[in-house]
């Protein structure tokens, strides 16, 4: 901040030579200075430019006798004849410093781009801003497509763990790993109302089993981007369909509807999970939510 407004206090010179009174002692370089800029300012300049000079090394390895040079401070005359004919003035060049200098200079210093990128703000599929970026989820490694309001100190992470069964998130493969030995759960809770072969489909009420359809609302905002209902269940009837093998229901996918809708919406919402996408299921999905309201 104060190297930009020193250097646009400089590009104001009208060269004013070596004979204007400046103390050759606190300004080594025998620059002109401006009105309004002190020796000083000059100085603490000068220390702020080590200072930054001593980071860089400490940054970049830079060991024993080598130092990056940093961007001298010159007065171009070019820079002040255009100001003088009304011209735009150039950008100032970096005096003294070489192509590789100035890529180290604008080097990350070696900190991985994820860490300064904060969590989510942005809502293009698979944008490297969302959390978190993958989930394990049964054999299933998914990437993510959008972010999902998951606690503050889950929706940190870059990759969650989810039991395929309960739905519950955790932060470590071990942690995983110990839950899956003690979760009795092998298929969603409510009432499974229609089955045929491997397939089958629970109907599960938001207020009895209030846990599992947080969970499952906020595992479906990972993969849809204009969910807005996470915590407010208890309206939603969820109807979750599952293929089963001798593990177990595998989610595939749900749709949800309101208990006592004025429009008699026969869908709230519906998603089929990445995995199982393009097989049909969600097709099945939607057929089944309008053989309900015939039922109905």
């Amino acid at each position: 901040m104060f190297f930009s407004f020193l250097v646009g206090k400089l590009k104001k010179l009208k060269g004013r030579g070596a004979g204007s009174g400046a103390n050759t002692s606190s300004n080594p370089q025998g620059l002109s200075l401006s009105s309004g800029v002190t020796d000083r300012d000059l100085q603490l300049f000068t220390r702020s430019q080590e200072v930054a000079r001593d980071f860089l090394e400490r940054e970049n390895g830079v060991g024993g006798g080598g130092r990056v040079p940093l961007p001298a401070v010159a007065c171009l005359s070019s820079a002040s004849s255009s100001a003088t004919s009304g011209a735009s003035s150039p950008v100032p060049a970096l005096v003294g410093t070489s192509d590789d200098t100035r890529k180290t200079l604008n080097a990350d210093h070696g900190v991985p781009s994820q860490v300064a990128v904060p969590h989510l703000s942005s809502t293009a599929p698979g944008s490297s801003a969302r959390s978190p970026l993958s989930i394990q989820f049964g054999r299933f490694e998914v990437a993510t497509w959008y972010s999902s309001p998951y606690p503050h100190e889950y929706a940190r992470l870059p990759k969650l763990f989810l039991c395929e069964f309960c739905l519950k998130y955790m932060k470590s493969r071990p942690i995983l790993d110990h839950h899956v030995k003690k979760c009795s759960w092998r298929h969603p809770p409510g009432t499974e109302i229609y089955r045929s072969g491997e397939l089958s489909v629970f109907e599960v009420d938001g207020n009895t089993n209030k846990i599992y359809c947080q969970n499952l609302c906020l595992l479906v905002k990972l993969f849809l981007d204009h969910k807005t209902l996470y915590y407010d269940v208890e309206p939603f009837l969820f109807y979750v369909l599952t293929r089963n093998d001798k593990k177990g229901c595998h989610l595939v996918g749900y749709f949800s509807k309101e208990k006592h809708c004025a429009q008699k919406y026969n869908v709230s919402c519906i998603m089929t999970m990445p995995h199982y996408q393009r097989k049909g299921y969600g097709r099945l999905l939607i057929d089944f939510s309008k053989f309900l309201v015939i039922l109905w």
